[in-house]
């Protein structure tokens, strides 16, 4: 049986895999990192330190502590470190806005996708932050896929 020098005092290293596909748009995972590092997190790849993040945005986060602490902190820690992220992921956009209205704009030269085609960009200013990402998610198909016929 082998230990990691950091885990000496719990010989427990506590960790949690969650998909956050918002903090990690575009398969970076630095938007996970820069809220988990204040919390007392590491962000790392699903197999382990120097890995990359799960294709979906999941990442294995744990307590960087963990020296000399016992095994019911590594755990709390945890708990409340992965409440705050949660929160964090739910707040995050999935969608940056502007990055898509580009694109739409360029495909709408090209493509014959429905979706495409009939998407109004001065109504779709007109929505809160919270309708754009709505909308967006709904056309996130015909902007990926503009060869299709739909695109929603």
């Amino acid at each position: 049986m082998t230990s990691c020098p950091t885990n000496v005092g719990t010989g427990m290293r506590a960790s949690v895999h969650i998909a956050l596909p918002k903090l990690t748009r575009g398969g970076s995972d630095k938007k996970a990192k820069d809220i988990c590092k204040p919390l007392g997190l590491s962000v790392r790849g699903l197999g382990g330190e120097h890995t990359p993040i799960g294709a979906d945005g999941t990442v294995d986060i744990s307590p960087s502590k963990r020296f000399c602490i016992s095994e019911a902190e590594v755990v709390i820690a945890l708990y409340r470190g992965i409440k705050l992220v949660k929160e964090a992921e739910d707040n995050a956009q999935l969608f940056d806005v502007q990055e898509t209205l580009k694109k739409v704009r360029e495909l709408k030269k090209t493509s014959q996708c429905i979706g495409i085609q009939v998407f109004d960009e001065t109504w779709f200013l007109s929505l809160n932050a919270k309708q754009q990402q709505n909308v967006l998610q709904c056309a996130n198909s015909g902007i990926q896929n503009p060869e299709s016929q739909v695109g929603v």
